[in-house]
């Protein structure tokens, strides 16, 4: 790539610089890579980005033995769920569907629920919330629903939902 086509794009580098001391140089740049997912902080190397990356999927690795790690009977996954989704003046059986599902999908019926890693942990439940968005939550159309998994409500409701049980667990 030259350096015309890295300044197209809003990136730069010295020219005696390798590729991966790149910085970006453009608030536009930095929006497109937002919009995609991928976190950039504005004079960072690639390098130092990459670095940061790898850091925090270790620490999503840490977190998620330690969710799996963690026994939890069926009392304690159904106040969680109510705690986040339901209503605690309600009985059970009055809960919303979300509710109701999620304790479903953790009793067993969730895809990969009989692995040791899920079944009756931490992790068991999270993969039951996570499951009841992505498959059995109401879906207007598949272009919404693709933006609100990953950037919306539902996103928002999954990872209120893993906060919940990290301050608990995995602290």
């Amino acid at each position: 790539m030259t350096n015309q086509e890295l300044r197209d794009w809003g990136w730069s580098r010295e020219e005696s610089q390798p590729y991966h001391n790149l910085k970006h140089t453009s608030q536009e740049s930095m929006d497109i890579y937002r919009g995609v997912g991928a976190p950039v902080v504005q004079g960072m190397s690639l390098d130092q980005q990459l670095e940061a990356a790898k850091t925090n999927f270790r620490e999503l690795g840490k977190t998620s033995q330690r969710l799996a790690e963690t026994q939890m009977t069926i009392e304690e996954a159904t106040m969680h769920l109510i705690n986040a989704f339901g209503d605690p003046l309600k009985k059970v059986e009055e809960q919303p569907k979300v509710v109701q599902t999620c304790l479903n999908l953790f009793r067993g019926q969730a895809k990969g629920s009989e692995l040791l890693s899920a079944y009756n942990t931490a992790w068991g439940l999270l993969n039951s919330v996570t499951e009841y968005y992505n498959h059995h939550a109401r879906v207007v159309d598949s272009q919404s629903h693709l933006n609100s998994l990953w950037m919306g409500g539902k996103a928002q409701k999954q990872q209120q939902f893993m906060n919940q049980l990290v301050s608990v667990y995995a602290q």
